[in-house]
């Protein structure tokens, strides 16, 4: 049961919490994912970026000149990296039976 609808069940998790959100089932959000909204702001800032971008140059650029989406970008992936690590000792509800 580790695959449904084609898609494995983490990815699933980490698309349905901003859904939840959006819902008002913030505790739920924070529940399925706890950086949920770090990862929304982030992403949504660098699309923003880049979509800015390609209207003023007509051209997509790498985010990485920015320093701060650069950074941001960074320090996320450094967070789930860990968030990820302590849920595989068992904190935060995993790891999940699959």
């Amino acid at each position: 049961m580790s695959y449904v609808l084609g898609c494995r069940v983490a990815d699933r998790i980490a698309a349905i919490a901003p859904v939840s959100a959006l819902h008002g089932e913030t505790w739920s959000a924070f529940r399925l994912h706890p950086l949920w909204t770090f990862v929304v702001i982030i992403v949504g800032a660098i699309v923003v970026a880049e979509i800015a971008s390609f209207i003023q140059s007509g051209g997509f650029h790498d985010y990485v000149g920015r320093s701060v989406l650069h950074r941001a970008g960074l320090g996320l992936s450094v967070l789930l990296f860990l968030l990820w690590a302590i849920r595989f000792l068992g904190a935060f509800g995993g790891p999940a039976p699959i």
